[in-house]
């Protein structure tokens, strides 16, 4: 098995020799927020979140 790093994920990446992915590890990202509370902030609005890769 093979790991590195892919910049357009920000994760490092697993693969088999024969080239599979076995696993993503994404890096941790933490948003700042605007709020007071934990609780709200953890009600981030869609438009902040990051789409899944290859959804848009």
């Amino acid at each position: 098995m093979q790991e590195s790093f892919d910049p357009a994920l920000n994760a490092q990446v697993v693969q088999e020799d024969d080239g599979r992915v076995r696993g993503i590890r994404y890096q941790d990202e933490y948003a700042e927020s605007d709020q007071d509370s934990p609780l709200t902030s953890s009600r981030r609005s869609p438009s902040r979140c990051r789409p899944a890769a290859g959804k848009s």
